[in-house]
């Protein structure tokens, strides 16, 4: 799971880096397009992140600007037509309607009335910025757990695992292979989120030389 989530991380960042340097203002249909595009994607991106802390079993507490986000997704481009089984619909105004941003419409079926003003690029910033902490958060947990378990077995030598009564060679080789996989997880775990960073920066520098006609 979590080299998945990870892969879906650096493949939702890439998207919002291509929003972020390629667009054309005056089609309002491709604006329509990103808007749907980009709000899922910041949505697909938030539950990556929680898949990564559900798979290294750390407790997930998003800050509340990304419940805002996920809010603002799922009014507009989730269930704008029926929110909360009934209880209130949205109208995005197409007069508004840009790569920046929108304004939207909700009408409650009590009657209420609220209108809301969507700045597209404040949105990607403020989850930029919570998502760079939540894996900051990680990265600190996979340092500790790799230096709980290097103490732990610090005192423990190759040689104490191989001699045991009985032992044929062939045992002997499975519970060392099986040992190393599991002393080797938290390095697996931390060169996939190292290989995904790369990945990205290098993903995002590309991608930005093209833009400027430098590549």
């Amino acid at each position: 799971m979590i080299c998945s989530a990870l892969d879906v991380v650096g493949d939702t960042e890439s998207a919002i880096h291509w929003y972020e340097t390629n667009h054309d203002p005056s089609l309002r249909g491709g604006a329509y397009l990103i808007i749907y595009g980009l709000l899922q994607t910041l949505y697909l991106q938030q539950d990556a992140v929680r898949h990564i802390y559900e798979a290294l079993e750390l407790p997930f507490q998003p800050p509340d600007t990304l419940k805002r986000i996920r809010q603002v997704r799922n009014e507009t481009v989730g269930h704008p037509t029926n929110i909360g089984r009934g209880q209130a619909f949205v109208f995005v105004v197409q007069m508004t309607v840009g790569v920046n941003g929108f304004e939207y419409h909700k009408h409650g079926a009590d009657g209420s009335f609220s209108s809301h003003t969507v700045d597209l690029r404040e949105l990607v910033h403020m989850q930029r910025e919570a998502v760079l902490e939540l894996l900051r958060i990680v990265c600190r947990a996979l340092r500790e757990e790799w230096w709980k378990h290097m103490k732990r077995f610090s005192e423990t030598k190759l040689s104490a695992l191989l001699q045991r009564p009985g032992d044929t060679s062939s045992r002997r080789c499975h519970r060392v292979s099986k040992g190393s996989m599991i002393m080797h997880s938290g390095i697996f775990t931390s060169v996939c989120w190292r290989k995904q960073l790369v990945t990205s920066r290098a993903s995002s520098e590309s991608d930005m030389m093209r833009s400027t006609g430098r590549a």
